[in-house]
């Protein structure tokens, strides 16, 4: 916001000169309102928190998205009343978000958007009995404190619906509620400040406010005094049988009290609760999960956990996998309390040590349907395994397998659907879960141990169990390290807790597997850190360079191992080549207009900055390769040595004019051995974009990237949804591969939700040599 002034100048010396100015936005705000063609994808700038209105008008049947920088929704909505047109009023907060506009029938057209967020209207502390304004701008009331140990219940009525919002002293959104003709809140002050907001969609309504003090007692014998509230403590974590209307706060001194009848997730320590309409009971009934007797499940999962305590009638390791439907956004979370647990895409899964009773933790970060898989997995007595080769016939309620005494290491073949779990004095402390075909695993113990396998389908299973001597307490990994192997083996780091989220890559490796002090286990060789959790990291390697690096994640150029040369680096003219001398070369490259950078290095690690900014690293002592796509201005080069190793040889860079591909079958082009080939191309509107690749041989290697660089698919034949915008497709040939021709492929690029017919694509690949 603020005021600015336009200048404009002509050579003639503004005599006889006319000029037209137009001042617009690509994108919305506030106070803004424009035309657009629909279906569009628009971005829109909330400057700061309040109640943002949003309306469309015109003859599209128009349904209307606000999403989150994550892609997350906000807001929605479809029709107004008897309109076509959608309008919405919800609270927000201040950030960038996207608004997207898509034709109910399928049919484009042009619509009218506006976009405002009306002041609130304090009208001071709310007041039992008074009848307020509510309309289209937003009513703000201060909810009043409670006195002593007591619940403030407030609320608002009206002939006519409206939507309500309650919000905490900092201005964040605690509870919403749209389209109603009652809203009620009821919160624990804690000697803070509350407001409560109301507004209507259209029109003005007189409402009613209600103002009620609630003093809290102890709950006895499952009552609730009337015109009361009530504290009880909860010894055991857990799912809890509450009552019809009831509301509940666990765990804190203030806030808002939330719905949580008939059936509670509860967590141990005191809660608050209170009955709709006067005295109430609470029956606190505990509702465990018979894994003896439970089937399979749906659940709908948000990010407030669901607490469960499952029980078994005989010892066993309790099992639970957590799925969600394939192609649908949202990730599960599992967790049993003192167990272990390993994620997958859309999936988690979570085991217990040997117990009857345990206490499981299900959330989603979006709320999303999720199938609940429990197991109680009774387990026989151990059958002891010796070093050597195995084949196991698992028991049909799961077998137990003793290791030798000392060190030891399991290498499982297991059948599709099984389980294994390293118990170690009878608690969980590492798991392979299932998988939909047949898997390896490996689980190292470092003293005597047991492993229970659980096989539903195919109840075989094989063993190679290895004797292993002590070993060393493994190395520290803390920052950036690099290691080149003589010989195939495996290695180990250990990494300490820091008080910030880390991120975790370890380049060179076959396999790795990640263990977490809070149980958590990961296969993968790239890892997010929690916030004071250390861990364990383990790698088989080929012979050959590693390079291991742990750093914050707000901090990316600390993968670079050390800091950046604070002064000037030396420019490097096109073409030209710089020696690589000692264990650090800075060059700097500059580009008078945006291009297409082929970087070759014959020695140690490349790391490719622009705007200070790490764009790439790459490189394990051998040199590099690059080529990405940088705008116009000063970018550096760094080449530092690998693991100690001294620079040798040059380092040279070119640039190429990026190509702009348009719909349908590009010309031909060429791929040198190691080197890759950047395109752009844009999309007009959301839609599906189909991508291929015609080649001699299905040897080239593509990817699509967004204008952020973030990856959005990966293949030579794709059917991407991609939204409005720039993309770069590269298409790289392998260093061992010969010169190649290629010819890129793009049908979409108008964008379209109905999508390009999979016939056409079908049609078309086959037409030019290649599959869809």
């Amino acid at each position: 916001s603020g005021k600015y002034a336009l200048s404009a100048e002509h050579s003639r010396g503004d005599v006889a000169v006319s000029y037209e100015v137009q001042v617009a936005t690509a994108g919305l705000a506030p106070g803004v309102e424009r035309d657009v063609e629909v279906p569009a994808r628009l971005p829109l700038v909330i400057p700061a928190a309040g109640t943002l209105r949003l309306r469309t008008t015109g003859d599209v049947d128009v349904r209307c998205r606000v999403l989150d920088g994550a892609g997350r929704l906000v807001a929605e909505s479809s029709e107004v009343g008897d309109d076509w047109n959608c309008g919405l009023a919800e609270p927000i907060a201040a950030g960038e978000y996207a608004l997207v506009l898509e034709s109910e029938a399928l049919l484009p057209g042009r619509s009218r958007v506006s976009v405002t967020m009306p002041a609130p209207r304090d009208v001071g502390a709310l007041q039992d009995g008074r009848t307020y304004d509510v309309g289209a701008g937003v009513l703000s009331a201060s909810i009043p404190p409670a006195p002593g140990d007591a619940i403030v219940e407030v609320a608002l009525e009206a002939p006519i619906a409206f939507s309500c919002a309650v919000e905490d002293e900092a201005g964040r959104l605690a509870w919403r509620a749209s389209a109603v003709k009652r809203c009620e809140a009821a919160v624990a002050t804690g000697g803070r400040s509350w407001r409560l907001r109301a507004w209507t969609q259209d029109g003005t309504t007189g409402a009613t406010a209600r103002v009620a003090i609630r003093p809290v007692s102890p709950l006895e014998r499952g009552r609730i005094r009337e015109g009361g509230a009530a504290r009880a403590r909860i010894e055991r974590p857990g799912r809890y049988r509450t009552g019809e209307g009831i509301r509940c706060l666990a765990g804190a001194l203030h806030g808002l009290l939330a719905p949580c009848g008939p059936l509670a997730s509860l967590d141990s320590g005191e809660v608050l609760f209170l009955a709709g309409g006067g005295e109430g009971r609470v029956a606190l009934e505990d509702v465990p999960a018979d894994l003896d007797r439970r089937p399979d499940e749906v659940l709908t999962l948000d990010h407030a956990p669901r607490l469960e305590r499952q029980v078994s009638r005989r010892s066993a390791v309790h099992l639970v996998e957590v799925r969600t439907p394939a192609g649908r956004r949202g990730a599960p979370a599992c967790e049993i309390d003192g167990g272990v647990r390993a994620f997958a895409d859309g999936a988690c899964f979570a085991a217990s040590g040997a117990t009857t009773s345990s206490i499981v933790r299900l959330r989603a970060d979006v709320p999303i349907e999720a199938r609940v898989r429990r197991v109680g997995a009774a387990l026989p007595p151990p059958a002891r395994l010796g070093p050597g080769r195995h084949p196991l016939d698992v028991p049909e309620g799961g077998g137990l397998y003793r290791l030798p005494d000392g060190p030891a290491r399991a290498e499982l073949l297991l059948p599709p659907s099984a389980w294994a779990v390293l118990l170690v004095g009878g608690a969980a402390v590492d798991l392979c879960a299932p998988s939909d075909a047949l898997q390896s695993c490996r689980l190292e113990a470092p003293r005597g141990a047991d492993v229970a396998v659980f096989a539903p389908a195919e109840r075989r299973a094989e063993a190679t169990i290895v004797a292993l001597a002590s070993p060393p307490p493994p190395p520290e990994l803390a920052g950036v390290r690099e290691d080149a192997f003589a010989l195939p083996g495996s290695a180990a780091w250990r990494i300490p807790s820091a008080p910030a989220e880390r991120r975790l890559e370890v380049d060179g490796a076959a396999r790795c597997a990640v263990a977490l002090d809070d149980g958590t286990r990961i296969a993968a060789c790239a890892a997010a850190l929690p916030p004071g959790v250390g861990g364990e990291v383990r790698i088989d390697h080929p012979a050959g360079p590693v390079r291991a690096a742990v750093w914050p994640a707000s901090e990316p150029l600390a993968r670079l191992g050390r800091p950046v040369p604070t002064g000037a680096p030396r420019a490097l003219a096109e073409g030209e080549a710089a020696p690589l001398q000692g264990d650090l070369t800075d060059l700097g490259i500059e580009l008078p207009a945006e291009a297409v950078v082929h970087v070759e290095a014959d020695a140690g690690s490349c790391a490719l900055l622009s705007g200070g900014a790490l764009v790439v690293l790459e490189g394990r002592g051998a040199g590099c390769r690059l080529a990405r796509l940088l705008p116009a201005g000063k970018h550096r080069l760094l080449v530092r040595a690998f693991a100690g190793a001294p620079l040798s040889g040059a380092a040279r860079w070119v640039a190429e004019r990026v190509e702009l591909l348009a719909e349908g079958v590009g010309p031909e082009r060429w791929a040198a051995p190691g080197d890759a080939r950047l395109f752009r191309f844009r999309v007009a509107s959301q839609g599906r974009v189909g991508l291929g690749i015609r080649e001699d041989a299905e040897a080239l290697e593509c990817s699509v990237a967004d204008g952020a660089g973030r990856t959005v698919g990966v293949g030579c034949q794709q059917l991407l949804g991609l939204a409005p915008g720039d993309y770069v497709l590269a298409v790289a040939a392998p260093a061992g591969a010969p010169p190649m021709r290629f010819r890129p492929v793009l049908v979409g690029l108008a964008g379209s939700e109905i999508g390009v017919p999979p016939d056409y694509l079908r049609d078309l690949f086959g037409r030019i040599g290649g599959q869809p």
